[in-house]
């Protein structure tokens, strides 16, 4: 909550969380989406990462382990 600003109790309160749909605390869906800026910046170096179009599916528990992947779809090389 505190880099997101985001202080709603379904992100860090149990009590809260367990009467809702989700039943338990869930992650910052932005901050879930933040890990597609890691990739890109690691494996490609230099990279501008210009967009990003986001459908969040379902919630992610707080202590689960998430994979993310990325692909690809266009390379612009810019001289200079």
């Amino acid at each position: 909550a505190a880099i997101s600003g985001d202080h709603n109790p379904l992100h860090n309160d149990s009590d809260v969380a367990a009467r809702s749909r989700f039943q338990k605390p869930v992650v910052h869906g932005i901050l879930v989406a933040s890990m597609f800026s890691a990739i890109i910046g690691n494996a490609f170096p230099g990279s501008i990462y210009l967009s990003q179009t986001l459908k969040f599916v379902a919630p992610v528990p707080v202590g689960s382990a998430v994979v993310a992947r990325v692909t690809v779809a266009k390379v612009k090389h810019i001289n200079g």
